[in-house]
């Protein structure tokens, strides 16, 4: 995926996602996709950064107000540093 992306244009994208049985969290066969579709390395680190970003976000949407917040989330489950997440 070329940087720098537009937050906008993901989060219209992601709310393309289509949701398993309409419950709100997405299969992850359509997360996949999903990703696919952005021209994302499924198999790299970051690609699955970004789905557990997207995974939180859905389940939790008042993380979007910090990003540094979902960034901690996920450096901790990956025991990694934030700016690794980051970027």
């Amino acid at each position: 995926m070329p940087k720098p992306v537009e937050f906008d244009d993901i989060l219209s994208t992601i709310k393309e996602i289509p949701l398993e049985n309409d419950s709100k969290k997405f299969s992850d066969q359509s997360l996949r996709h999903f990703l696919f579709t952005l021209n994302c390395n499924i198999s790299s680190d970051g690609t699955k950064y970004l789905a557990d970003a997207i995974i939180l976000v859905n389940e939790n949407p008042e993380l979007l107000k910090n990003m540094n917040d979902i960034y901690e989330i996920i450096s901790e489950k990956y025991s990694i540093s934030n700016k690794t997440v980051k970027w």
